[in-house]
């Protein structure tokens, strides 16, 4: 047989399951073995989080399992039902303490946005406010404009306040718990990139843009605000999945610029690159999505 057309045909295959699967989500429509999988590995007891997180590498998660399988694999709540309901007690109580605490500290009112309201509870509690400093915070701006896209993106997934905070808590922490993480992300950027495309990598470079074209905030939000949330939480069922799945934030990435690519060529400096890739359309931003998962699969060997 020959290799070269069994390959294409096997490549063939993934991105038509990849976009029946995404269809199925569209419309609220899973395919029944997948459907049917993900329920059985939600009624376990306990749940077993390595069946959870490979289902999630693979297939996107539907809108009625997404905030529960978050919870498990997030560690917000634990893996066996009898507990489940007492932890969610312990959260709730937390949240208002540290709600309280922020407030009585002065450092939110009641016209606070809760993105921003989140975020200052999760500087106190990770211990970053400086008190009696005209600094509070120990976290940069980058860093504190990363976590309010998170809880921003996150108030159409779930309608707790509770939850949005400790979603954004803990998926901020995964993606930028180890800063250097995040950083290697623009290095595996341009090797992807040449790749897929040899042609626009060679213009970045020659127009010194490669370098300067600075992806870095987008990473740390995990792409929110920067791509539409029904997008964006496509991304995120990859991220919280797996420790290793940062890498995809690299495949949205390539996938953006290569979208894009008729218009970059045509430009010379990374300002104006960075200024369209800021205002990618909705319209295309599930396609982009969905090919940047599939070079994340690509080279991750993730199937």
């Amino acid at each position: 047989m020959n290799l070269s057309i069994s390959h294409q045909t096997a490549a063939a295959d993934d991105h038509d399951r990849s976009v029946r699967s995404h269809y199925y989500e569209k419309v609220g429509i899973r395919g029944v073995e997948e459907k049917k999988s993900l329920e059985i590995l939600l009624k376990d007891d306990p749940v077993d989080l390595e069946k959870l997180a490979t289902f999630c590498l693979r297939y996107p998660l539907p809108l009625v399992y997404r905030e529960h399988a978050w919870n498990l694999l997030l560690d917000i709540v634990p893996v066996y039902k009898e507990t489940q309901q007492y932890v969610m007690s312990q959260r709730d109580e937390q949240y208002y303490d540290a709600w309280n605490a922020v407030k009585v500290l002065k450092r939110v009112d009641s016209q606070t946005p809760l993105p921003n309201l989140h975020l200052k509870m999760f500087i106190l509690q990770s211990g970053s406010m400086r008190l009696g400093d005209c600094q509070e915070s120990e976290l940069d701006k980058e860093m504190c404009a990363a976590f309010i896209s998170i809880s921003q993106a996150l108030l159409d997934v779930t309608p707790s306040r509770v939850l949005n905070y400790w979603i954004s808590a803990r998926l901020f922490n995964k993606i930028n718990g180890k800063s250097e993480n995040v950083l290697h992300l623009a290095s595996w950027f341009g090797v992807w990139l040449q790749k897929e495309d040899s042609g626009l990598y060679n213009h970045l470079v020659k127009t010194n843009c490669l370098k300067k074209l600075d992806f870095t905030p987008w990473f740390r939000s995990g792409m929110a605000g920067v791509l539409q949330d029904s997008s964006v939480v496509r991304i995120w069922d990859r991220l919280i999945a797996g420790s290793g799945s940062i890498k995809v934030l690299v495949g949205v990435a390539v996938a953006m610029v290569i979208s894009t690519r008729m218009k970059l060529m045509q430009m010379t400096t990374a300002a104006e690159m960075m200024k369209l890739l800021e205002h990618v359309s909705d319209d295309i931003a599930d396609v982009i999505t969905g090919k940047g998962i599939e070079l994340w699969k690509k080279y991750c060997n993730h199937t």
